[in-house]
């Protein structure tokens, strides 16, 4: 099932974003069957494709197999060179859901690559659909992939941080925990990036409706202000709760919102901004809110960085791309994020 393809991504991007060339085209589609004629001796390989790929290129993988006993695994082979292989990098791989692979290479040097397709269940049939498509590496340092006018370290920081965004942080995903959230591997000056909020992952929030709602994104702790009012003490006893505890918190969110504000250029508009008291009683301290602060910026042309036929969500943002400054409070101390995402619905 061998097949001598080429995967030709159009480079074209410019700062007018309307106009511009999708950053990711198109996406290869193959079926594979996994039958007895195909297999391999070790009963896990069915068959591979072969591309010419070029140095510095991203190679991005989903792979779904038709039934429980199908999970998709692949093997990349690069090219020999002197009777040494140079393998790409694998700086993604994850099978979460029990018939689904995502994985995502750097290619380190420019040859032919065999993509192997396997059963990680040894000797079971089915089909695997796969899709492959490629980035490419220097769109990291592009400035013109959202610019920024300010030359401030936090500035310059959410511009590659928002260029990886494209490709769902995926290049900058570090260790895995046992809830499925990473820890983020890029450095955004000011955050707390020990704090357990700094993280690649869903967390649960107040959506637009004012509605719980799940949300995938990349997080940051930007701080935590402790209520020194109510610190060793009873929180839920809301007489010991003092209005001046807020004040520090209040401070460093617009603060903050203001050092975003100067960091995005006018690509991003203002979607919705939303001020609340910062402490109301409820019967349950642990329930979400309407507690704190919120500005949400959403990119104005996102549909011209990706294209939005192809949403691959563990591989791809999608073409709305938010950035998010976000300020809760709870009966004992107040919280402020930066957060990173994108529409997937």
């Amino acid at each position: 099932m061998k097949k001598n393809l080429s995967l030709l991504i159009l480079l074209v991007f410019t700062a007018t974003v309307i106009n511009a060339q999708s950053l990711i085209q198109k996406f290869t589609e193959t079926t594979f069957t996994l039958s007895d004629d195909l297999k391999s001796p070790d009963g896990y390989c069915y068959g591979s494709v072969s591309y010419s790929l070029t140095k510095g290129f991203i190679l991005m993988i989903n792979a779904v197999g038709n039934a429980d006993n199908v999970r998709p695994m692949f093997i990349v082979r690069g090219p020999i060179e002197n009777g040494i292989e140079t393998a790409p990098t694998l700086k993604f791989f994850d099978t979460t859901f029990s018939k689904e692979t995502n994985a995502v290479y750097v290619i380190n040097a420019t040859g032919n690559y065999s993509i192997i397709i396997a059963n990680g269940r040894k000797g079971e049939k089915g089909i695997v659909n796969s899709k492959m498509g490629l980035g490419r590496m220097d769109w990291l340092d592009n400035t013109k992939i959202f610019p920024t006018t300010s030359s401030s370290p936090f500035s310059l920081a959410l511009a590659g941080l928002l260029r990886h965004a494209v490709f769902n942080f995926n290049l900058i995903k570090g260790q895995k925990d046992m809830f499925g959230n990473y820890k983020t591997t890029f450095l955004i000056p000011g955050a707390n990036m020990d704090d357990a909020g700094t993280q690649i992952g869903i967390y649960t929030d107040l959506n637009a409706t004012m509605n719980v709602d799940y949300f995938n994104a990349c997080v940051y702790s930007m701080g935590t202000i402790n209520y020194q009012s109510v610190a060793g003490k009873d929180e839920d006893n809301y007489s010991l709760w003092d209005q001046k505890d807020t004040t520090l918190a209040i401070n460093k969110y617009e603060n903050l919102k203001t050092m975003l504000t100067h960091a995005l250029t006018t690509d991003f508009v203002v979607e919705r901004e939303a001020n609340f008291p910062l402490f109301t009683k409820g019967k349950d301290r642990h329930t979400i809110r309407k507690n704190g602060r919120r500005i949400i910026f959403t990119h104005k042309g996102n549909e011209a960085i990706i294209d939005p036929v192809n949403k691959f969500y563990s591989l791809l943002a999608s073409n709305k791309m938010k950035v998010e400054m976000c300020l809760h409070s709870t009966n004992s101390k107040a919280e402020i994020y930066l957060r990173v995402y994108s529409d997937e619905k």
